[in-house]
């Protein structure tokens, strides 16, 4: 661990090189991922119960369905033991690469399982597993990312986190595509086969920038007083909302302007009630029409 660079270069302010790997790492990982959790379903209902020497019964499509959500359901707690064992033992590099191989065992477990024993017990082991390795580095990939850059190369972060999460769509779009295909034609060992290999290879591309990366230690014991101190209880208590931008009001930004109203129009002259005689008897004044030009000529 003394060998590597604890802090960012103060003079880099090009991309950091550990980048690279850090993006590969990530599109492999989020394959294997979303591969394997794309078929479980399916898995469940139409292989799992065909697995073994002698077929037992078929799992129901709400049994399924729940299983789905309980591995689901682990896989986002899981993020909290594994930020922990980061912060306090580890670092983020040990903890990616230690939980990385256990991700890789369970991927195994699910491509072995029915050759040898109940592939029940396999498919769990293996869901444990992969929860355990999936939602433990969660918290310390991106993380990890921000660790690679200082001051200098800091306009570079957005960029970087594009290409990162850029990345993790480009995984789960492609294995999600691939293998139910796999599923299908060629069966549960190599569809889960795949995912497995991938995990595989994102650990050995995350291995391999270890001497690029960033590696920021654990905090220990200071990370635990600072963690449960007045102060780190207080920020943990308080809510988190995100800053709205108050937007400006037409009356803020629109300069009054006076509108002069149009002139109102005169109010219509009463109308005189007549008699059957065609006298005014109604007291108002009377007004005869104008005559009209055709009226004052006169026809010889």
């Amino acid at each position: 661990m003394s060998n590597y660079r604890t802090s960012p270069d103060p003079k880099l302010s090009g991309m950091p090189p550990g980048i690279p790997f850090i993006i590969g790492n990530e599109a492999a990982e989020r394959f294997s991922f979303y591969g394997m959790k794309t078929i479980l379903a399916v898995f469940m209902t139409k292989y799992l119960w065909l697995m073994n020497d002698t077929p037992g019964q078929a799992m129901g499509e709400a049994s399924a369905t729940e299983k789905v959500h309980l591995f689901t359901f682990a896989v986002y707690i899981t993020p909290l033991l594994g930020a922990f064992i980061s912060d306090y033992i580890f670092g983020k590099y040990k903890t990616i690469i230690r939980l990385s191989i256990v991700y890789c065992a369970g991927h195994a477990g699910l491509a072995l399982m029915g050759i040898q024993g109940e592939a029940a017990i396999w498919f769990i082991v293996g869901l444990v597993l992969i929860s355990l390795g999936s939602g433990g580095i969660k918290p310390c990939v991106s993380a990890h990312v921000g660790d690679q850059f200082g001051k200098t190369n800091s306009h570079l972060v957005s960029k970087v986190f594009n290409y990162f999460y850029w990345s993790i769509n480009l995984g789960a779009f492609l294995s999600t595509i691939l293998t139910p295909w796999l599923l299908e034609w060629y069966g549960p060992h190599l569809a889960f086969g795949v995912p497995g290999a991938l995990m595989i290879l994102a650990t050995i591309v995350f291995w391999m920038g270890r001497n690029r990366f960033i590696h920021i230690p654990a905090g220990g014991k200071t990370f635990i007083r600072e963690t449960f101190s007045p102060v780190g209880l207080k920020a943990m208590a308080k809510p988190k909302t995100r800053p709205t931008r108050r937007e400006p009001t037409y009356a803020a930004v629109a300069k009054p302007v006076a509108v002069e109203a149009p002139p109102a129009a005169p109010a219509p002259a009463p109308t005189p009630v007549v008699d059957v005689r065609g006298r005014n008897v109604s007291g108002r004044p009377w007004k005869q029409p104008p005559k009209s030009r055709s009226s004052s000529l006169k026809v010889t």
